[in-house]
């Protein structure tokens, strides 16, 4: 589908929606981002420099009318149009129903960039400039998603059916160039999901894949600053299915073949020891080769509610058949988190394991984090200081957010500095919000952020 296509379907679109806002609500939001690179500092910094930028443009608009929620999501930067999705929601008794239709245009040679509060996930992101950076086709169609829920008599199914290009490159990938329609192939999938609550309170959740996969996300690794630190998950996947601006957590198979790919069972909150909750996670994938996992969590409630003790445990091929091949241990306290990775299930500090701790406090107004990886018998690998202080004169108006790292160059050297972020977020009304992102390393000046958003409702 050519752009002029698109731009007039689009248009056609407009004017239906808004010939109705008088008659619906309007909501959203825009947000203008401005990135900016030194082009020359990573290999000859100077005070003066040329700049390398990109120009970001983000626009979500919601109209609801009779329960019927029409939502548009376009972003625009320097080459033209990335993406176009429409979404369609509505409630139906008692079954909910969304559509999504998903234009993109193909790019490649786009890395990743972050700011630095994320770096302690993947202080290498290459944040810029995007030199190879490019669209490598026209916008054309890539997906078709329709996801269904329906509670009924204590349980909800659910059913997620999804028609894409298995082909389309993920933004970072590095062809092929170009990408046309006729290299498109389109695959069907489905995710189908029933879960409920027996008369205990156990609740128990079971999902279907068909040539589809989806990612599951570990349980222990919900905890603020632990995300991603390492890659604990094992088979508890992070799926990612990209176009440029905009991800989703389920992808359809490049065989085609409408088979069980993926089977997903747990259990949770099986309380049969006073103080002490067990979850049960098994996951079967017939294909290429049948593989079964299954993993037991712990969770015990510290006397007068002081925190938790975490267990979180693989189990080789299902519950005690030759003992768990890696754990972790959690212990969170107020303000504490403490995380024992024993990658080699010896459970003695080795330097196979990792160890995360997190401290968060307040000083006044002030809110302060430090969070270190720790590798026994090696040392401190990585360390990320972060700091948020108020900007309120003469009222709370927005926030300054610090955040320093300090890496290891390699296993067992000392810590060196990293990198800085200075992050101002700025409100204007209620509505209304400005932001400076400047990031630092050790060779200077490595990347600069200005943004603009707006919120809307009408």
């Amino acid at each position: 589908m050519s752009k002029r296509v698109l731009a007039i379907l689009i248009a056609v679109l407009a004017i239906g929606l808004f010939s109705t806002a008088a008659f619906a609500g309007v909501d959203g939001s825009f947000k203008f981002d401005i990135w900016m690179w030194p082009e020359l500092i990573q290999t000859y910094p100077t005070e003066t420099q040329t700049f390398v930028y990109d120009f970001e443009a983000r626009l979500l608009l919601n109209i609801t009318f009779s329960g019927l929620t029409i939502g548009n999501d376009v972003a625009l930067g320097l080459a033209g149009l990335e993406h176009y999705i429409l979404t369609t929601t509505a409630t139906l008794g008692a079954l909910d129903l969304k559509d999504e239709f998903a234009f993109a245009t193909p790019y490649v040679g786009c890395p990743r960039y972050a700011p630095a509060k994320y770096w302690y996930i993947d202080f290498f992101y290459a944040y810029g400039p995007f030199d190879t950076c490019r669209p490598v086709g026209d916008l054309m169609f890539v997906k078709k998603r329709v996801s269904l829920e329906l509670s009924l008599g204590g349980l909800t199914f659910s059913t997620l059916i999804m028609f894409e290009d298995v082909n389309f490159p993920t933004p970072t990938a590095t062809g092929p160039i170009p990408y046309t329609t006729d290299m498109q192939d389109f695959n069907f999938g489905a995710i189908v999901g029933i879960s409920g609550t027996t008369v205990s309170g156990i609740q128990i959740e079971a999902k279907t894949g068909f040539c589809a996969d989806w990612t599951i996300w570990a349980p222990y690794l919900d905890v603020p600053k632990f995300t991603g630190t390492t890659p604990y998950g094992g088979i508890f996947e992070y799926i990612t299915n990209t176009i440029k601006k905009y991800r989703w957590y389920e992808n359809v198979c490049k065989t085609g073949e409408l088979g069980m790919t993926k089977e997903f069972i747990g259990i949770y909150n099986i309380n049969v020891i006073p103080n002490v909750v067990l979850n049960s996670y098994t996951i079967m994938m017939p294909t290429p080769g049948f593989t079964f996992d299954s993993y037991m969590e712990a969770l015990y409630t510290l006397p007068m509610g002081l925190g938790t003790l975490q267990g979180f445990f693989h189990m080789v091929g299902g519950l005690g058949l030759g003992g768990p091949e890696y754990g972790t241990i959690l212990l969170t306290l107020p303000g504490i988190n403490v995380l024992w990775f024993d990658a080699d299930s010896d459970w003695t500090l080795t330097a196979a394991d990792e160890v995360v701790g997190s401290i968060a406090f307040d000083v006044q107004n002030a809110s302060f984090l430090v969070d270190a990886l720790f590798i026994p018998t090696v040392g401190v690998d990585r360390l990320l200081v972060e700091a948020d202080l108020p900007i309120s004169y003469p009222e709370p108006i927005g926030t300054l957010e610090i955040t320093g790292l300090w890496v290891a160059p390699e296993e067992g050297a000392p810590i060196e500095w990293y990198g800085v972020d200075f992050n101002m977020v700025k409100n204007i009304g209620e509505h209304n919000n400005f932001k400076i992102d400047a990031q630092f390393t050790s060779e200077g000046l490595s990347a600069l952020e200005f943004a603009i958003g707006v919120t809307f409702s009408l």
